[in-house]
């Protein structure tokens, strides 16, 4: 589907993480849970919360160049890459600046599992993607049903977090002490 066809079909309720559920590789339970217990926010879980958890997970196929979510749109769940490449870029004054390109592994979105803030940075497939994706809602109705277990995919959901902004500081740091180098020749 072209980003103009997806832009036509965006109607009040409808979002454009909801497109693309085209079930292909990815629908066994078991190749769900060997992925699932790879990204950090599940890792060393007991077998039986990733059973827990498992189904909460849906997969998603996208296309080459298809967008997966753009800025501004609510932000309603979080990605793992499974197969193929995905750009996280952010529109700054008419061109956009490409903030990640992250592959097999990686997984993106991660903050709208914890507030509705629309969506800061649109992500793109690379290539033909396939990604399993958790939305906010099925996390919620997991820490009503499982307290416990929500509490710790919560925590760790905060460090992960928490790695990622130290780790943009240092970034922005850095460039700042660039900048301020090259001001002074």
């Amino acid at each position: 589907m072209s980003t103009q066809e997806r832009r036509e079909l965006k109607k009040p309720g409808i979002f454009p993480e909801w497109f693309s559920l085209r079930q292909k590789n990815l629908d066994v339970h078991e190749d769900k849970m060997q992925v699932i217990g790879e990204i950090p926010l599940c890792q060393d879980l007991r077998r039986r919360d990733r059973r827990e958890i498992v189904n909460l997970f849906h997969v998603r196929n996208f296309s080459k160049n298809e967008i997966i979510f753009e800025t501004d749109t609510p932000g309603m769940g979080m990605y793992i890459i499974v197969d193929g490449s995905v750009k996280i870029e952010s529109p700054q004054e008419n061109k956009n600046i490409v903030l990640a390109e992250l592959n097999e592994g990686d997984f993106f979105g991660e903050m709208s599992l914890i507030d509705e803030t629309p969506r800061s940075a649109t992500a793109t497939a690379q290539v033909a993607t396939q990604a399993i994706v958790i939305f906010r809602t099925n996390l919620k109705d997991l820490m009503h049903r499982k307290p416990k277990l929500g509490l710790i995919l919560l925590r760790r959901l905060a460090s992960i977090i928490a790695l990622r902004l130290r780790e943009s500081n240092r970034l922005l740091t850095e460039s700042r002490l660039r900048e301020g180098k090259s001001g002074k020749d």
